[in-house]
């Protein structure tokens, strides 16, 4: 990630993270989430990162609701106001021009 995060041209979708392959029902947490997304946005910055989920592929794993919660979290834990807009909501429109 630390090469891709060197090219300017390339944004990092911040999804999957309780994805069944690699998480046991009911076995996430927001501290195993944390070190993805804090980690992401380090290396990418938050005007290339976008949150993503990838429901319904994850409710095998937890909630939605709990899922976004965290994220926000945690987002907002590191970040201003203005660089959460941009993973939340900013980013994806740039990138996908909407």
């Amino acid at each position: 990630m630390t090469q891709l995060s060197q090219n300017q041209n390339v944004y990092c979708k911040i999804s999957g993270l309780l994805h069944p392959m690699y998480t046991e029902p009911g076995e996430w947490s927001r501290d195993g989430m944390k070190r993805w997304i804090v980690t992401a946005i380090d290396l990418f910055s938050p005007q290339r990162c976008m949150f993503a989920s990838n429901f319904p592929v994850d409710r095998v794993c937890g909630s939605y609701k709990a899922m976004a919660d965290a994220v926000k979290s945690i987002l907002a834990e590191h970040l201003s106001l203005g660089d959460v807009q941009a993973v939340l909501h900013d980013t994806a429109c740039a990138v996908y021009r909407l």
